[in-house]
């Protein structure tokens, strides 16, 4: 989630040292909102839990940037297994 804290603090650093932003989130309106604050950044939807949407992210960012250099995973939940056990089912 990039649309507040960490996520949105780590965007906005990164594009005032000079990097292309894509950001994302699963809440489409607010990173289109937050995005717009962010010279020239790119706003998706996403939703990280989706294997096929994360493979259609990053060939958005390839077409689009011509590269990946660093990639900020910042979504949080809460999970009673451990990173081991844990599947994209939850």
């Amino acid at each position: 989630m990039v649309t507040s804290g960490l996520g949105a603090a780590a965007a906005t650093r990164m594009a005032e040292e000079g990097a292309t932003v894509v950001v994302t989130d699963i809440n489409f309106e607010a990173v289109k909102s937050h995005a717009a604050t962010i010279p020239g950044a790119i706003a998706l939807e996403q939703g990280v839990t989706d294997e096929a949407r994360w493979k259609e992210i990053v060939d958005q960012i390839l077409a689009n940037c011509g590269q990946l250099n660093v990639l900020v995973n910042n979504a949080g939940m809460a999970a009673p297994a451990t990173v081991e056990a844990e599947t994209l089912e939850g």
